[in-house]
């Protein structure tokens, strides 16, 4: 609470620094999720409320069984609240577009969580990369899929990208034969897969024009 209110303070000084919140859902909270969201409304000062799912490597492996039905009923909560100008969203220019995009991604997750596969085609590795300090590449977080290492090809990372690991990486990415609900991938796939664009458009045109407040 204290760096809320020194973000609050900064927000006020600064008009372009928007304060959101982000609750990342597991075992341990994925039955107050309610609760959760009450609590945030009642927070000033908060310019917008998202929910993630938690992944990747946890220490207590527990706490990563989450149920889809309750994400999905969270995140539909969530939905609603946008749909009825109750929940607020950022300012910035298109961030109607944004919150459709995330009530959208947040249904696909809820289904590749529920399958425990692949609900979209995914486009790591030729949108998205990730160079680590060591200069492997990869082609999202979860650094299992090496590309190779830019140290190997004079440092140019479209060269590493287009070796023949690299090749072998995307080709099994593109054939499904692996899975995540990573937001920040989800966001290019929904947005660079014409599929997704009529379920996108119909949440654009359910949000109200205007930003609560």
């Amino acid at each position: 609470m204290e760096s809320l209110g020194l973000l609050r303070e900064l927000a006020a000084r600064e008009p372009r620094l928007e304060v959101g919140v982000n609750t990342v859902m597991c075992a341990a909270n994925q039955g107050v999720a309610a609760e959760v969201f009450a609590e945030v409304s009642h927070l000033e000062g908060i310019d917008t409320h998202t929910l993630s799912l938690v992944r990747g490597a946890i220490p207590d492996p527990a706490l990563g069984v989450v149920d889809p039905g309750r994400y999905l009923a969270a995140a539909e909560a969530l939905a609603r609240a946008l749909r009825q100008g109750s929940q607020p969203r950022y300012r910035f220019l298109g961030a109607r577009l944004k919150a459709a995009q995330d009530v959208l991604q947040r249904r696909i997750i809820a289904e590749t969580l529920r399958r425990q596969g692949r609900v979209i085609p995914c486009h790591a590795g030729r949108l998205n990369l990730v160079l680590d300090e060591r200069g492997e590449l990869y082609p999202c977080e979860e650094f299992s899929l090496r590309l190779g290492n830019v140290r190997d090809h004079d440092f140019n990372v479209q060269a590493t990208a287009r070796s023949a690991q690299a090749r072998a990486v995307l080709a099994s990415i593109a054939r499904g034969e692996c899975w995540c609900t990573h937001e920040c991938y989800m966001m290019t796939n929904i947005l660079f897969s014409l599929r997704c664009y009529p379920a996108l458009l119909a949440e654009y045109l359910r949000l109200p024009r205007r930003n609560r407040g």
